[in-house]
């Protein structure tokens, strides 16, 4: 994977609002262009799901392997709607 390992954490600027993304280390990986994301409730829920990010796609990941090892085991269950969209979701992640 090529993204900066997470956790990633919102920074604040001095409005209070978020001004950045930085992953591990305090590396930088969304800057607002020196001004906060936008000021709307909209834009800073936007701003924390980027930060979520890492941990949403290695939740995906980890309930995806649940699943298949669930429909596997437990003859009569169907898993593949659910399968397909976590498949999709990280692939489009992956940039796949």
């Amino acid at each position: 994977m090529g993204y900066t390992k997470g956790p990633w954490v919102a920074t604040l600027g001095m409005s209070g609002l978020i001004r950045g993304i930085r992953g591990e280390g305090g590396k930088n990986v969304v800057n607002f262009n020196g001004i906060s994301a936008p000021a709307s409730e909209e834009g800073q829920d936007n701003a924390r799901l980027i930060a979520a990010a890492p941990e949403l796609l290695e939740a995906a990941r980890q309930a995806l392997s649940d699943l298949e090892w669930i429909e596997k085991q437990k003859a009569g269950t169907n898993m593949q709607a659910s399968i397909l969209i976590l498949r999709a979701a990280i692939a489009k992640a992956e940039g796949k």
